[in-house]
């Protein structure tokens, strides 16, 4: 269940919790609020359905990463008066904090340079070597949206009504169970942030460089290459030479965390499967909800991309991403 926590709720959180005052504002989330308090911290109240393991995962894995490399300017856990992390909250919503991090995000630059996207990938690179030796009990979570779970969106096919998207899906799948899922032993595997979207990414004032990254909510035990797949995804929305576009991202990640030739060998396959799930995840939430038109419209720069990717021979994709890590 999401909270319904009010802003005077959460000024009373701060300030018994955390004995912090200071002006509130909600912040856009999903399944869980997230209230900014004053301009220096952000308070979290989770989903009800937010294991209390999950989220000691996430907070260890924020101080792992500032024990490691605290240049990747990751939100960092405020403890409570008492020394606590997490409290309990209308009995059945935990409630957390972490500093806030000023920034822009990348979503509001209108056109990434090939410097802002080097940067991107050079970024991940560095929290992935981080994030590589972490390992925590709650790391190997059931997320639809961890990629090497991609074969159950065979079942979401029915909720995709149109025959041709229906088809370009599943022979996307095909590709993924036949040429990638088989290979998945060969792939290193550790704890990834999975979801290197542009509202989620902060970068400078002057729109070149990777400032920081937040919303570790979807972090999981995975194969590693699937991150740079899920920003690489992201990335190539609404462009049109995507190959350029994915190629910054990948000689960046290469820069500060080498490719190994298999991961090389999947990338293709894993950026079509993230998309794929966007689209099916999509579909099936629109099948729940039909009047929604947003979630019709957010959908079209996926549908759009996935036409792309289905016109590029996939060992012209592996050649390109070669190229860019010599």
């Amino acid at each position: 269940m999401r909270p319904e926590c009010t802003i005077e709720e959460a000024r009373a959180l701060a300030r018994d919790l955390y004995g912090i005052k200071g002006d509130i504002k909600q912040l856009a989330s999903y399944s869980d609020q997230n209230f900014l308090v004053g301009r220096e911290y952000v308070l979290k109240v989770a989903n009800s359905s937010e294991p209390e393991p999950v989220l000691r995962f996430q907070q260890a894995a924020l101080q792992h990463v500032y024990d490691v490399d605290p240049s990747l300017n990751t939100p960092q856990v405020i403890s409570m008066s008492d020394g606590r992390t997490l409290a309990l909250w209308d009995k059945k919503h935990l409630v957390w904090m972490v500093n806030y991090i000023p920034g822009q995000f990348m979503s509001d630059v209108k056109d990434p340079s090939q410097e802002l996207l080097f940067s991107l990938g050079a970024y991940l690179g560095r929290l992935d070597h981080a994030l590589h030796p972490f390992s925590h009990e709650a790391m190997r979570r059931d997320l639809q949206w961890d990629l090497q779970n991609a074969s159950r969106l065979e079942s979401f096919l029915t909720y995709i009504e149109d025959t041709d998207q229906k088809e370009l899906v599943s022979q996307f799948l095909q590709r993924f169970n036949t040429r990638v899922a088989p290979r998945f032993m060969d792939l290193r595997a550790s704890v990834i942030h999975n979801d290197a979207n542009d509202n989620n990414i902060l970068v400078s004032k002057t729109a070149d460089q990777i400032k920081g990254i937040i919303d570790f909510g979807d972090m999981v035990y995975s194969y590693t290459i699937c991150e740079l797949a899920i920003a690489v995804a992201y990335m190539i929305l609404d462009k049109e030479d995507i190959l350029d576009t994915a190629g910054s991202i990948v000689k960046g990640y290469h820069s500060t965390y080498s490719l190994q030739p298999v991961e090389l060998d999947v990338l293709y396959d894993l950026i079509c499967i993230r998309l794929c799930t966007s689209v099916c995840m999509s579909a099936r939430e629109r099948r729940k909800a039909p009047d929604n038109e947003y979630l019709a419209i957010s959908e079209k720069p996926a549908w759009r991309a996935l036409h792309q990717l289905a016109e590029i021979d996939p060992s012209e994709a592996r050649q390109a991403f070669a190229e860019a890590t010599q």
